[in-house]
């Protein structure tokens, strides 16, 4: 486990030594902007107005407290934007991001068959060009799915108040 002395704004660690490396980075209790790599990398934001940006690579992106902005990247990202008014896009790639918006009134945008979550609050999900595993699931609050492109196949939006295709 690794721990972050509370004094320290913001900390990288490089895992191993080649390519597939893992980067690992703590924001610390303001406003932080995190960038990742290629590889695999886990980007925590913490309290603040985040900005993570994922890069290429499989990548855990987490905004914390605070209004946060997490854009994925080509690989299979999961990201959780915390308490807040938070705005999560994933990468337009043939990977399924996982998307969670968790407390506040967050915009959650996917692409294809990506899984977005909007939690409490009054969410707009935004899935692109919807495809088969495409599933969108509001939470509690007045929650808004944008289907843009062509109409969904089948149900993928669970617990919303508002449909618009288009």
């Amino acid at each position: 486990m690794l721990k972050i002395p509370a004094l320290v704004l913001a900390a990288t660690l490089v895992l191993g030594g080649g390519a597939a490396s893992a980067v690992v980075q703590h924001g610390g209790p303001g406003d932080d902007t995190l960038n990742g790599t290629k590889r695999a990398d886990t980007l925590r934001g913490q309290n603040g107005d985040d900005r993570l940006q994922g890069f290429g690579g499989d990548d855990l992106l987490l905004g914390g407290d605070g209004d946060d902005v997490l854009k994925g990247g080509p690989g299979l990202d999961d990201m959780g934007g915390g308490a807040g008014d938070d705005f999560l896009v994933g990468a337009f790639d043939e990977d399924d991001d996982r998307l969670y918006g968790g407390p506040g009134d967050d915009i959650v945008s996917g692409y294809r068959s990506d899984q977005l979550t909007g939690g409490s609050g009054d969410d707009r999900m935004v899935i692109i060009d919807p495809q088969p595993g495409a599933f969108v699931l509001c939470g509690s609050g007045e929650d808004t799915v944008v289907a843009e492109g062509r109409p969904p196949a089948g149900t993928i939006a669970q617990d919303c108040e508002h449909l618009r295709v288009g």
